[in-house]
């Protein structure tokens, strides 16, 4: 049945029972030293947005299958779900977000201009179409008040739908193609949302914007989230970085990720803090999945043994999230998988720092040496890698062998004065694991 019900001016609802055109199978689960991949149906049915209810069920799109999918880990058991008027036509679906108080889906979706959510007990789609043409629905959150938040991003509008079902678009008072991208809320229910087309950040709350224009610091912000301590977490698309900005006094710090030989970039996607206050991210281009921790300055990257060929030897992680109790999962756009990472495994690999003390203060055109041990069954087989969060840094590394540790000497060639952050990778084929150095250059 399909009901056609206009509220106001705003927003048109489709509401149709979906319940018999339902797919079910069991996906077999692949299992590497890190990580638990579930194929789909088929491994051209593209998941792209993901994300984990309070059961422990994950929900994903399908996108050229038009489907909303979920995934039972315990079981491996599939179900999917096609998208009323959209069963034999594609879908592109960037962000879900789950109301787990009223048992609700929402996504966004390119094709029919909408967002959409999806009633677990019932089966039943609702469609709430945006009025701007073309907008573009992309990122998705929800407040503590079960109000929905989106971003437009090619209507540079911001967009909410309230509990009780009315939709409204804010257009975004800045000049140029913004492309709102990412979009999360903090524990106020104040409204953050990443403009890459522009460099900045920006907030709404109570009916005011408030922006942060971050060019020369950043390059293309997509991934955005808060922390408990309302530090904001976003990932530079661009390049390699992950960067940590406090609204409050601006202090601002960039961190690279190991940075992949073959496609010179990660590329890290969206981002997420658990409940411990440490940052996750997927790695587009690194095939990975990252663990920054703040409170040592250390990052963990799992990464994805899925390689397909054709795409440059990644799996197209394009999307991640966290479950409610911190378990990172995410979808792989070109091998047709969801997957998540084992993070109860013990890890093989260890790099302490064993005579650092931060930070390490350089003079212009000065050299400083710091002692590395790199441990753990897999030690034989790391090799270290130095990359730096910063886009104008000058530095050469070099690496000799001492008697128990390795000597890491960093010389600075003219860098400007001002603090930069080092990461050091011991890296293997299923691992790497850093410790970031913050240097001084005075």
């Amino acid at each position: 049945m399909v009901v056609l019900i206009l509220v106001g001016s705003l927003a048109y609802y489709l509401v149709e029972s979906n319940t018999a055109t339902m797919i079910s199978y069991t996906s077999v689960a692949e299992t590497s030293k890190y990580t638990t991949e579930y194929p789909t149906n088929q491994n051209t049915t593209v998941p792209n947005a993901i994300a984990v209810d309070a059961q422990g069920n994950v929900w994903f799109t399908l996108e050229n299958r038009s489907a909303l999918a979920e995934l039972n880990p315990s079981s491996g058991k599939i179900q999917e779900f096609p998208i009323p008027t959209h069963v034999k036509g594609g879908t592109t679906t960037w962000g879900i977000a789950i109301d787990n108080l009223r048992g609700l889906i929402w996504f966004t979706e390119e094709t029919t201009n909408s967002v959409w959510s999806f009633k677990i007990s019932t089966h039943i789609f609702t469609r709430y179409e945006v009025k701007s043409p073309n907008a573009f629905p992309f990122g998705i959150a929800l407040d503590r008040h079960g109000d929905v938040w989106f971003t437009e991003f090619f209507a540079n509008n911001i967009g909410e739908i309230t509990s009780s079902g009315n939709l409204t678009e804010i257009p975004i008072p800045l000049q140029g193609n913004l492309e709102a991208t990412a979009i999360t809320t903090d524990q106020n229910s104040m409204v953050w949302f990443t403009l890459p087309g522009v460099n900045s950040i920006g907030s709404f709350f109570d009916g005011q914007f408030a922006f942060q224009n971050l060019t020369g610091k950043m390059q293309i912000p997509v991934g955005i989230s808060v922390d408990g301590q309302g530090n904001i977490w976003m990932t530079q698309h661009g390049p390699s970085f992950v960067s940590e900005f406090n609204p409050t006094t601006h202090y601002f710090k960039t961190i690279s990720t190991s940075v992949p030989t073959v496609l010179g970039t990660s590329l890290p996607y969206f981002t997420n803090v658990d409940n411990n206050g440490n940052v996750w991210f997927n790695e587009h281009y690194g095939n990975a999945i990252g663990e920054f921790i703040p409170s040592n300055d250390s990052l963990i990257e799992y990464f994805v043994p899925t390689m397909i060929a054709y795409a440059g030897s990644i799996s197209g992680m394009l999307t991640s999230n966290l479950s409610p109790s911190g378990q990172p999962w995410y979808t792989e756009f070109f091998a047709g998988k969801v997957g998540t990472i084992n993070t109860s495994v013990p890890l093989d690999l260890h790099l302490k720092l064993t005579n650092y003390t931060q930070p390490l203060v350089l003079s212009p055109n000065s050299t400083t040496s710091i002692q590395l041990q790199v441990s753990g069954t897999a030690a034989g087989q790391a090799m270290l890698k130095e990359s730096v969060g910063n886009f104008s840094s000058s530095f050469t590394y070099q690496v000799s062998q001492s008697q128990a540790a390795q000597i890491l000497t960093i010389h600075d060639n003219g860098s400007k004065p001002g603090v930069y952050f080092v990461t050091i990778t011991a890296l293997t084929s299923f691992l790497g694991i850093s410790q970031i150095i913050e240097l001084d250059v005075k």
